[in-house]
């Protein structure tokens, strides 16, 4: 089943659809990879800065947007998002030119759910 594609600059558990169990699965890829996937230009931005978003359109020649929104993703969707693989101090917003800095601490993967469908209720009231 094909589903949505996002590219993000972050992944959350919160963007995990509210089911009882799920596997992610998580995998490493290449800018070429990432090219192949992102080519069509089907793809929903979840890029929430300018400088991320900027730097993701040139390092793959695709343009990508910023668009602050919240991500659900459900079975079938893939989520390509680039991670910043050093610690920044806190409250660090880094600008395009802050990012080509760390350009080699730069890693793409994508995310994806592979869904247990089970009848326990885990609700709760608080």
């Amino acid at each position: 089943m094909k589903g949505k594609t996002y590219v993000t600059n972050a992944f959350s558990l919160n963007m995990v659809s509210h089911l009882n169990k799920a596997k992610i699965v998580v995998e490493r890829k290449t800018v070429e990879e990432v090219r192949a996937i992102l080519s069509s230009g089907d793809f929903i931005s979840g890029v929430g800065h300018e400088g991320t978003a900027l730097l993701m359109s040139k390092i793959l020649g695709i343009p990508i947007s910023v668009n602050r929104t919240f991500i659900k993703l459900e079975p079938g969707d893939l989520l390509v998002t680039i991670t910043l693989n050093v610690r920044l101090p806190e409250g660090a917003v880094l600008s395009e030119q802050d990012l080509e800095v760390y350009k080699q601490n730069l890693q793409f993967y994508t995310v994806s759910l592979e869904i247990e469908e089970t009848k326990e209720n885990h609700s709760f009231e608080l």
